[in-house]
């Protein structure tokens, strides 16, 4: 719709809220005008998170962003919960102070998440009617990858340079499989 839109001279559309990659698709394409020659926007305001902003730009040219307009912030917002009982059960501490000094990682999780499931229903054998000690509906990992500091690519004078950081990148496979594919400790799926 927005290339019919474009292409037909039609101004129908002021914001265009799509799926990423489908959106830096008809950006390359010329079909997206540049968010830095919008007056009204101000990228100080902390609804355009500086980092998204920075990772996003080249040639102070900005044609995609990320910010906090749409409901999807709020739909897709992830929130990690804790049943405290279970954990005073388990006489496992809680990381507050750890996670808000911002130095609680994946392995922390899977620390705190080890030896937590419970086979509630003595059947010998994990499934929905147990305790895990993770669960996540389907996707909700998708938003972790951002944590992990892993770009694909540099920003350079010349433009963008290919750039992986690979012993980095391995490392988050390794950890994001061991809290994946744990089925004695994660819950996976959409219908717990």
């Amino acid at each position: 719709m927005v290339k019919s839109a474009v292409n037909a001279g039609d101004d129908a559309f002021d914001i265009q809220c799509g799926h990423d990659g489908v959106t830096v698709g008809i950006s390359k394409d010329g079909y997206l005008y540049n968010l830095f020659n919008v007056e009204q926007f101000d990228f100080e305001k902390p609804w355009w998170p500086k980092n998204i902003v920075e990772q996003l730009s080249l040639a102070d040219r900005l044609y995609v962003g990320s910010n906090y307009l749409s409901y999807n912030g709020i739909h897709w917002t992830r929130v990690l919960m804790v049943n405290k009982d279970k954990f005073d059960e388990l006489g496992k501490e809680i990381p507050y102070q750890k996670i808000i000094d911002g130095k609680w990682y994946v392995d922390d999780l899977l620390e705190l998440i080890k030896d937590a499931s419970m086979d509630l229903d003595g059947n010998g054998k994990m499934n929905k009617e147990d305790f895990y000690g993770f669960v996540m509906g389907g996707g909700s990992t998708y938003c972790l990858q951002d944590t992990f500091g892993i770009s694909c690519y540099e920003k350079s004078e010349d433009g963008l340079e290919l750039s992986v950081d690979m012993d980095r990148a391995d490392k988050f496979v390794e950890k994001m499989r061991a809290l994946i594919n744990d089925e004695q400790t994660t819950f996976k799926g959409d219908d717990f």
